[in-house]
């Protein structure tokens, strides 16, 4: 009887557990079609330009004006989980949390030296609640508040 429920408690918490992916291993997808819109580090790795890489993916957002979602490359239902992108020393670089194909809960960037960059929270794949910026050494620097994507007063912040 006791291993039984040694056995039920291992499974339940293993199963409550968030998927973990690599980021790399999501695409966006428009939602009136599997349309891929390329992923941000997919075009800095395959140009090294940040600013054309952002204006390619705004354009390509653009022409999806009923939105996008992001999936698990081959997946057919929206990806609901976290996607983790490492540093090139081994470090995690970011960690976003996904509900539904959307930025859901808490995502966080971190430095090369392993320190807290920023910690923001999301709601359907929206800014919406405290935002915290960090520096290098691991003080903090700045927070904001966001309600559906846009900054109001820290003064009004109740998340």
């Amino acid at each position: 009887m006791n291993k039984l429920l040694v056995l039920f408690v291992i499974f339940a918490l293993t199963s409550c557990s968030p998927v973990e992916i690599p980021e790399e291993n999501l695409e966006l997808r428009c939602l009136r079609g599997k349309i891929p819109i390329a992923t941000l580090s997919k075009l800095l790795d395959e140009n090294r330009n940040a600013i054309k890489a952002v204006q390619q993916i705004e354009a390509e957002k653009a022409e999806c004006p009923e939105g996008y979602v992001y999936y698990e490359i081959g997946a057919t239902a929206p990806f609901t989980g976290v996607a983790l992108e490492y540093h090139e020393n081994g470090i995690i670089w970011l960690r976003n949390s996904y509900k539904k194909g959307r930025r859901e809960g808490i995502s966080e960037s971190y430095y090369e030296n392993g320190q807290l960059n920023v910690r923001s929270s999301h709601k359907d794949g929206n800014r919406d609640g405290l935002y915290e910026k960090y520096y290098r050494n691991g003080r903090f620097g700045s927070k904001s508040c966001h309600q559906n994507g846009s900054e109001v007063s820290i003064f009004y912040c109740d998340k």
